[in-house]
């Protein structure tokens, strides 16, 4: 197959002539250096002095020299981009049959896991694990939306409501390392916990994850930093620090976090306790005032000076009725 000299694969940086140009532009200029050495020998040799008579032998040489100099470097200009055309195009011709195999391995690599993922022993569904992370991480991303697919969906189907074992975190683990290489499979992961004692981690590289059920244990700022889209139904918190990264709050209970972001509209919707609420930047879009009752009388606080505010809205609340008030000689006297 000929290379296509508008290829992006290309690895020169030649001018966009083809190498049958160079080489016919080589042999041309060849031709012309040695008829002009014949004609040039016979003239220094005074055979024929072609309208240029000169006597001294030694003078036609010298005015002959430099002429034969410059024709010979034209020839070998033509001969040098002829030579580095053929090389380039054979390192396009190498990258291809290399990015072949690479595809071909690949695919391999993604039947193999498929396989041995859906396999009850742990250790041969772990080893199909570690091939799909293959996939997801290799530098030719051919199949790596499909790996991403099959490793979120496996997660959901198999561990939804089992966490804690470590197959689901090499699972996790495989999909932010893909993500880590820009790879983000764009299906809704939903994972419903069993008991209340379930436990949630953050999952990475999956647009949507619904998390129903359970207790969250993770690091929520895995799930801020992938700006996974989350929606958490009936999940606890505790101790964890709550921004504002998009996540959809329903019924879920709060003990002891940091909330440093929240939709001020969601708040009726959740129980809060022993909350901190210090600068804490609210959003609303909405006209009527928010229910801030699940605030009130539970232990939720800011400290002074420190109250929260409300982002892009005119709405004033006196926050001084609605959470309570922490000075530090509060903390110190306790």
């Amino acid at each position: 197959m000929k290379p296509n000299d508008d290829d992006p694969d290309r690895v020169g940086d030649w001018v966009n002539i083809s190498k049958e140009q160079w080489l016919l532009c080589a042999l041309l200029s060849g031709i012309v250096f040695v008829l002009m050495g014949l004609l040039g020998t016979v003239w220094i040799l005074g055979i024929a002095d072609f309208g240029l008579a000169i006597d001294d032998l030694g003078v036609r040489a010298r005015a002959a020299g430099p002429i034969g100099a410059f024709l010979l470097a034209i020839v070998t200009f033509f001969t040098i981009g002829w030579r580095g055309k053929v090389q380039e195009d054979q390192a396009v011709e190498q990258r291809r049959a290399n990015d072949s195999t690479d595809e071909n391995n690949l695919a391999t690599l993604l039947q193999k896991g498929a396989e041995l993922i859906v396999n009850d022993e742990k250790r041969v569904e772990v080893a199909g694990v570690a091939c799909l992370e293959a996939v997801v991480t290799a530098a030719n991303q051919r199949f790596a939306a499909q790996g991403m697919a099959l490793l979120a969906g496996h997660l959901a189907k198999k561990y939804s409501a089992k966490q804690n074992s470590y197959v689901p975190a090499a699972i996790r683990q495989a999909l932010e390392l893909g993500f880590l290489h820009g790879n983000t499979t764009r299906g809704t992961v939903t994972l419903k916990g069993e008991s209340a004692a379930t436990k949630w981690y953050g999952v990475s590289g999956v647009a949507h994850v619904t998390f129903e059920d359970a207790i969250f244990g993770g690091d929520l700022s895995d799930i801020y930093r992938c700006n996974t889209k989350c929606k958490f139904r009936r999940v606890t918190f505790r101790s964890e620090v709550i921004q504002n990264g998009g996540a959809v709050y329903r019924n879920c209970r709060f003990e002891g976090c940091s909330i440093t972001g929240f939709d001020l509209a969601a708040i009726g919707y959740n129980e809060f306790l022993d909350c901190d609420f210090s600068n804490c930047q609210f959003t609303y879009s909405e006209d009527e005032r928010p229910d801030l009752l699940p605030l009130q009388g539970r232990g939720n606080y800011y400290w002074r000076d420190k109250a929260p505010v409300i982002l892009f809205n005119s709405l004033e609340i006196d926050w001084e009725t609605k959470l309570e008030v922490v000075d530090a000689d509060d903390i110190f006297n306790d």
